[in-house]
């Protein structure tokens, strides 16, 4: 019987000696998945989102593009074209007037796109500003902001909308003083969307204000904000680098189901007449026009009612899986 050795010499078959396969897939397993890495992945997943996604690319490269792919001039026609059928020099007809349909569907996508994210720029630039004022501050601050936003939220957006966009173009329609006649110029060369700007910033800002307010108050009494402001903290620095990333998620989500609502606003607008101005082209004005000859030339009114309706579509299911994508109990 032999002494054991109290030293044994590791070897490649003990136990001691050679790695396991265990250790050798943590030595070499790839680094943790960071949350937005995580938020990413569960975009991509949801091919709803993706198809939307790829018609709304589609849809800015147009209208970025619109200048110089639109085949005519939006407001140029002639009553001897005029309700013709698809063919190859009008590829999708023309209207009542003799305009190509294609060119005005193309310069109504980009009204559309620039009044949803100029829109939208606007209404989380004063929203998330006041959202944040009110919440982090508290109040008669708080009192005074959050009783506008009732008596605002009380009041109809179709009403809001309507009776803005009357008065300002009855305003603009007498510009004799200077000061309104630099507006009125500026109205018409942005075809009229200076009025739907500003009944979108009167109407569209209300909920972003109150979710950034509510997750201020949430995220101000947390423990890391706490000890932030022990450590000598000034307020600025609280709000900008402890508090702000945690109100974004909300604000991203809102503001994607934003962009559809202020599409569909300004469709509203203008099937009403009080919309952009003619000739600029809009989709819902485009509806409107294509009304009286549905039956007779219905493609007037299938085109454009289509390409809203998809848009709109494409992003309600871009922001739903936005929503989904940033809820960490949504990990499948």
């Amino acid at each position: 019987m032999t002494a054991r050795d109290p030293h044994p010499v590791p070897t490649a078959g003990s136990r001691h000696g050679a790695a396991r396969p265990s250790d050798l897939a943590l030595l070499h397993a790839s680094p943790p998945r960071t949350y937005l890495r995580e938020v990413g992945d569960r975009l991509v997943r949801n091919r709803t989102a993706m198809v939307g996604l790829a018609f709304i690319l589609a849809l800015v490269i147009l209208g970025i593009s619109t200048p110089w792919v639109a085949p005519f001039d939006y407001a140029k026609g002639s009553l001897l074209t005029a309700n013709r059928p698809p063919n190859a020099v009008n590829w999708l007809g023309t209207d009542a007037l003799g305009r190509d349909t294609l060119s005005r569907l193309l310069w109504g996508g980009r009204v559309s796109l620039t009044v949803a994210i100029g829109a939208q720029v606007i209404v989380v630039l004063i929203g998330v500003t006041l959202g944040l004022i009110s919440g982090f501050v508290g109040g008669w601050t708080d009192y005074l902001i959050m009783r506008t936003v009732d008596a605002l939220y009380s009041l109809p957006s179709l009403l809001v909308a309507v009776v803005v966009m009357s008065f300002l173009r009855g305003v603009l329609a007498q510009a004799n003083e200077p000061s309104v006649a630099g507006l009125s110029r500026l109205n018409i060369a942005t075809g009229g969307l200076l009025g739907v700007f500003i009944v979108l910033f009167l109407t569209h800002w209300l909920t972003v204000c109150r979710l950034v307010r509510a997750q201020v108050i949430t995220v101000k009494e947390r423990e890391f904000v706490l000890g932030a402001r022990s450590l000598g903290a000034g307020s600025f620095r609280l709000v900008r680098v402890h508090i702000l990333p945690h109100v974004l998620a909300p604000v991203l989500v809102a503001l994607s189901f934003g962009i559809p609502g202020s599409i569909g606003l300004e469709a509203s607008l203008s099937f009403l007449g009080i919309g952009v101005t003619p000739p600029m082209p809009s989709w819902g004005m485009m509806i409107s026009e294509a009304l009286p000859a549905m039956r007779t030339y219905p493609l007037l009114l299938v085109f454009p009612g289509v390409l809203l309706s998809v848009t709109l579509l494409s992003f309600t299911y871009l922001g739903d899986a936005v929503r989904d994508a940033l809820d960490p109990l949504m990990k499948r």
